[in-house]
């Protein structure tokens, strides 16, 4: 998990070739589930991938990130 504080984990889908688009903040420990709007969905595609920011706590969602990924992965068919 991640220490509470002035900053909160924030999911991001980033489109192939495209620019990040916010899922929301998840919870600094254990598990995480967010309901999907359906034009993000269409996002979740092969080659797109996933990235979770370090981000100011909000209760809306960031335009962009303001940090550098502190995990990443590719979103693969198998």
């Amino acid at each position: 998990g991640f220490e509470p504080g002035a900053l909160a984990p924030e999911l991001w889908v980033i489109p192939e070739g495209g620019t990040p688009v916010s899922l929301g903040q998840i919870a600094p420990a254990g598990k995480a589930e967010m309901t999907m709007p359906p034009p993000h969905r269409l996002l979740m595609t092969d080659g797109a991938t996933l990235a979770i920011t370090m981000e100011p706590v909000s209760a809306t969602p960031h335009p962009a990130p303001s940090s550098a990924p502190v995990a990443a992965g590719k979103i693969i068919t198998i």
